[in-house]
């Protein structure tokens, strides 16, 4: 058998008393039914308050998500525009890069084209330069032809002419010579100048008139624009003076009307009429009469208005179709001028 060692003491320990909650001062139990009646009703009015904070603060926690939910779309749509923009501008890019290159190729274009035409006139200053030479070449072979030709009539001539003579004369040939060459070269250089001085006068001419030819089809375009406007007013006054006239017309009809019912009304009714009512008959056909002679004259008015405001019209639209033909005329005149002033000048240039 085994043996079983002593149990231990019950450790139980005793159970504490517990404090009593004391309320103002007061325990459960000492305290009154009015005082626990008025503890209870606080602590409902704690509760309700407490609620009521707490809807507060769920109103509150609601209105951060919600808050919370609009920035976070916004920032969204703001990403996405930034996407956007970053495409646009990447696009952009492109299209400026391309067109960028294309601006380059057309400006190398121009420069070739330009360099061809410089080489074009250089080459044709020198095919001139040749042509002067060849010619100054010619007179200078020409003129030791000459001086040979009297060397030879020289040594013909009799032993005994003097010396000086034969000097004077070849001295005399050669100052001809360089007097020439230097007249030559005077009248290359003056033709030059007054090349040059008809170029820029050209030029300036043509700059003026283009100048004074604007300004003046500005004055012209501002004359028929005015001339325009006084004819959109004295549209709206006509058509303001026909809504007039109409309402008049109108009116008298109306008038017109009425007089005929008062009068097959007056057929109908007896003879014996007050003086009153025979008065007053005779007051209306009076009126009447009156009216029909404004309508007649406004009728009158409202047809020689139509007549003048034709005419006016007709005759602004005839001015304003021959000021266009006289304009189209003169732009005409200037761009022949134009065209042969540059051509004048190109081939001078020539």
């Amino acid at each position: 058998y085994f043996l079983q060692p002593p149990k231990k003491g019950s450790s139980k320990k005793p159970e504490k008393s517990r404090t009593p909650i004391l309320i103002d001062g007061l325990t459960k139990d000492e305290m009154s039914k009015e005082q626990l009646e008025d503890h209870i009703m606080r602590l409902r009015e704690e509760l309700d308050r407490e609620r009521e904070e707490r809807n507060y603060f769920q109103l509150e926690r609601d209105k951060v998500h919600a808050f919370w939910d609009i920035t976070d779309r916004k920032l969204k749509e703001a990403n996405a525009e930034l996407k956007n923009l970053d495409k646009e501008l990447e696009e952009t890019e492109i299209k400026l890069q391309v067109e960028i290159k294309v601006y380059r190729q057309k400006m190398r274009h121009l420069l070739c084209e330009h360099q061809n035409t410089i080489c074009e006139l250089n080459a044709d200053g020198v095919a001139s330069k040749e042509a002067l030479q060849a010619e100054q070449t010619l007179l200078e072979k020409k003129l030791r032809n000459d001086l040979a030709s009297l060397l030879v009539d020289i040594h013909q001539v009799d032993t005994e002419t003097p010396i000086m003579e034969l000097k004077k004369v070849i001295f005399s040939k050669l100052f001809s010579i360089e007097d020439s060459e230097a007249k030559n070269e005077k009248m290359h250089d003056e033709l030059q100048l007054d090349l040059e001085n008809k170029r820029k006068t050209e030029v300036s001419q043509v700059r003026d008139n283009w100048n004074k030819f604007i300004s003046t089809l500005m004055e012209k375009d501002k004359e028929v624009y005015e001339e325009s406007t006084n004819l959109n007013k004295t549209e709206k006054e006509l058509t303001q003076v026909l809504l007039e006239n109409k309402q008049v017309t109108e009116n008298l009809t109306e008038i017109q009307e009425e007089i005929a019912v008062l009068q097959n009304k007056m057929k109908y009714k007896s003879k014996k009429f007050d003086n009153k009512k025979e008065i007053e008959l005779n007051n209306l056909a009076f009126e009447h009469e009156m009216l029909q002679k404004k309508f007649k004259e406004l009728q009158l008015e409202v047809a020689e208005l139509h007549k003048t405001s034709a005419e006016t019209i007709e005759k602004m639209k005839n001015k304003a179709d021959a000021k266009h033909m006289q304009m189209e005329k003169k732009i005409q005149t200037l761009t022949d001028k134009v065209r042969t002033v540059l051509y004048l000048s190109v081939f001078s240039v020539l």
